[in-house]
């Protein structure tokens, strides 16, 4: 998102009606995706390439993943070129006058100043790592994907469909343990950026 966001950053007058095309995947029901990412991963190429050994599960979670990115990449590119866009155009002018190289102004000047919404872009990714479990198994219909795709909601609606409630109890407390560990982080790392900033 970031690197994508440069680029519309970038050409941004060029490109000032393809904002209005990022939210579409995040607009699409998951339903009809998945018939289109069972359609695109459902070939034998892709079974050929999940029975690699050496390659690992990576291939197995691949569509999942890709559906990920599909559905929240443009939520937080729009958040992530926003922020760049508040970036005073005299400061961006003044770091080009030392150095000819964008990439330079980009990860030394514009970064930095846009931190405190990528913390907020990399929660929200947090949080919408969490609700990827409906896709997941929408796309495969099953309450027991394989090992690299099992993820703690898949071990939690098993156990709560076979009333096991003690380890649905432990689940739900490692889950709540996780969202506060990172929601801390998050926010200690914002005050942190705060403090240096004053």
């Amino acid at each position: 998102s970031v690197v994508f966001s440069y680029f519309l950053f970038q050409a941004r007058k060029r490109l000032r009606r393809l904002y209005a095309y990022i939210f579409i995947p995040a607009a699409v029901p998951s339903a009809a995706m998945i018939y289109v990412w069972h359609t695109f991963f459902g070939n034998s190429v892709y079974d050929d390439l999940c029975r690699l050994e050496f390659l690992g599960d990576c291939f197995e979670i691949l569509p999942v993943l890709t559906l990920f990115l599909w559905k929240n990449a443009g939520i937080a590119t729009v958040i992530v070129t926003a922020a760049l866009l508040k970036i005073p155009a005299e400061t961006t002018d003044a770091a080009r006058l030392e150095t000819n190289s964008r990439i330079s102004v980009f990860t030394r000047i514009m970064l930095p100043q846009i931190r405190p919404e990528l913390l907020f872009t990399g929660m929200l990714g947090f949080v919408f790592s969490l609700r990827i479990f409906r896709e997941s198994n929408l796309y495969y219909v099953t309450d027991y994907p394989p090992d690299a795709a099992y993820t703690l909601q898949y071990y939690m609606n098993n156990h709560f469909r076979r009333l096991d409630y003690q380890i649905l109890s432990a689940a739900t407390v490692l889950l709540v343990l996780i969202m506060t560990v990172v929601t801390v982080f998050f926010y200690r790392a914002e005050e942190k950026y705060i403090k240096s900033v004053i």
